[in-house]
């Protein structure tokens, strides 16, 4: 029995009488046929599809944390047994509010669908977060492909969905008449809201409720001088900026409000369910264009400067394929919204965070004077509008583990400047010219990549359960590492002073 069954099941009593049953009732099957029901059996089972994590956490009634498995499908979250696998406890994607994971810990919210939040002890937080955020993009991106009008009605057509996989948003492609492809064209949800049979006349209503749009002005400068890569850097900084001007045009002169809602049931679960979907969108786009930013960030080091051309405009394009669909959502979440100043908050938050990428654009153009510190001084409003643009969108945001971040970071750049103070005085009392100058240098690079350190949190503050902004964190934390211990190995070899020298260690 061992060479054909799992261990669990090779001692289960009459298994033996039980295959030799099956194998009669089968045995006049052609391979193909066979194949094709095991295939279908397996895909009828409650845990296919399932990706398990061993985890523990706190029973009713035990003193001791038990051992269970979490897992996660591509529209759930279940609880299982971990001997028998069976399936113990539901939540669907759709009710994920937030996330939460520390070393050891991880912790879901699933708002009103349960009476409190799941906190489990696992090593594997990171990998389980991956996953989900993975499938919630597909979720996301295939209810908006099903928006597409040449898919409604259409029997033969399908989806194709890419392999769920870190820091990878899938891509959706329409499958109709097989004769062409297409790619599938996102478009806003809100276009449900007119035909759900829940609304009753319900409309789409525009109505001026700001200011007149301010342009945003982008300098043309003359290519003559530009290199190949950058001219085509200057054309996707160019349309960009045209994209952030028509979001912040729709943003400022317009508002979608709903008229004729229906007050049943139906009507308010749907408005509910919009509302979270929305929200959840909006805040996988801000992700998105967060890590863009801290890409970046770490880009103006001369570590990358060969592939900067194509390396930023890569990045910017990140940035502005999310904001038009990031409109939208906010949009129909301030038609939702109750509130006026909810509404007003919420649209002048995502004019800023429109704004601050217009301004990260116009630091990226080529030739442009104080590259580094434009870029820096840019980023660091980016992450300021984001935290501020999430803080209206996120219910309970994690104020306390965001200030502990950005405090962490004014305590690293006051304790470089000191730092850096201790080496000049290392370099005013060398004598050996060159070596003055190794150590001042030194200095200098040490500042930059301090500086892009304490932008690159700034950008990632809001966002930092992404797997992307941790990685781009971290690349720009050991770049800094390196530049201090590189500065310290300088001042030691350009003075004799053990006072100077223990002062700076």
């Amino acid at each position: 029995m061992k060479d054909f069954l799992p261990k669990g099941y090779v001692k289960k009593r009459s298994i033996e009488e039980k295959i030799w049953a099956e194998h009669k009732k089968n045995g006049g099957k052609g391979e193909l046929d066979a194949k094709e029901e095991y295939v279908t059996l397996a895909r009828a089972l409650k845990t296919y599809g399932v990706t398990f994590f061993l985890v523990k956490e706190k029973m009713k009634g035990k003193s001791k944390l038990e051992s269970s498995l979490l897992g996660v499908t591509k529209d759930s979250v279940l609880r299982l047994d971990k001997k028998t696998k069976e399936i113990l406890q539901t939540w669907p994607l759709t009710t994920v509010k937030r996330w939460k994971k520390s070393d050891n810990t991880l912790t879901l919210d699933f708002g009103d669908y349960a009476t409190q939040n799941l906190k489990v002890q696992t090593t594997e937080g990171e990998p389980f977060i991956e996953l989900l955020q993975g499938y919630i993009d597909i979720m996301l991106k295939k209810q908006r492909a099903l928006d597409h009008n040449g898919i409604e009605g259409d029997d033969m057509a399908t989806l194709e969905e890419d392999h769920v996989s870190p820091n990878k948003v899938p891509i959706m492609q329409y499958y109709g008449d097989t004769s062409h492809r297409q790619q599938s064209q996102m478009k806003s949800i809100a276009k449900p809201v007119v035909n759900h049979p829940g609304v009753r006349d319900a409309q789409l209503i525009n109505r001026n409720s700001m200011q007149q749009p301010t342009l945003i002005q982008t300098s043309r400068m003359s290519t003559a001088a530009l290199t190949q890569p950058q001219i085509a850097l200057m054309s996707t900084l160019e349309s960009g900026q045209t994209n952030i001007t028509n979001c912040i045009d729709d943003l400022e002169a317009i508002m979608a409000e709903l008229q004729g809602f229906g007050t049943d049931p139906e009507s308010d679960k749907w408005k509910q369910v919009a509302l979270d979907s929305n929200k959840l969108m909006v805040t996988s786009q801000i992700t998105e264009m967060n890590a863009a930013t801290s890409e970046l960030v770490t880009l103006i080091s001369s570590a990358h400067k060969e592939e900067n051309p194509t390396a930023i405009g890569d990045s910017i394009q990140k940035i502005t394929s999310n904001l038009p669909e990031m409109t939208k959502g906010v949009q129909l979440i301030a038609a939702l919204s109750e509130g006026e100043n909810d509404r007003v908050t919420l649209l002048s938050a995502a004019k800023n965070l429109c704004s601050a990428f217009s301004d990260i654009l116009t630091a990226n153009e080529p030739e442009k004077s104080d590259l580094y510190q434009n870029i820096l001084d840019a980023a660091s409003k980016v992450g300021e509008a984001s935290k501020a643009m999430l803080c209206t969108v996120d219910e309970e945001p994690d104020h306390e583990g965001q200030d502990i971040q950005l405090g962490l970071a004014k305590t690293l750049k006051d304790k470089t400047a000191d730092l850096i103070v201790k080496a000049k005085s290392v370099a005013s009392n060398c004598k050996n010219q060159e070596l003055q100058n190794m150590v001042l240098n030194s200095t200098t690079a040490c500042d930059l990549v301090a500086s892009q350190l304490v932008a690159c949190i700034k950008v990632v503050t809001p966002t930092i359960d992404n797997p992307s902004c941790q990685s781009y964190l971290i690349e720009t934390a050991k770049e800094f590492s390196q530049a201090v211990e590189g500065m310290v190995q300088v001042c030691k070899s350009a003075t004799q002073d053990e006072l100077l020298i223990n002062d700076i260690s």
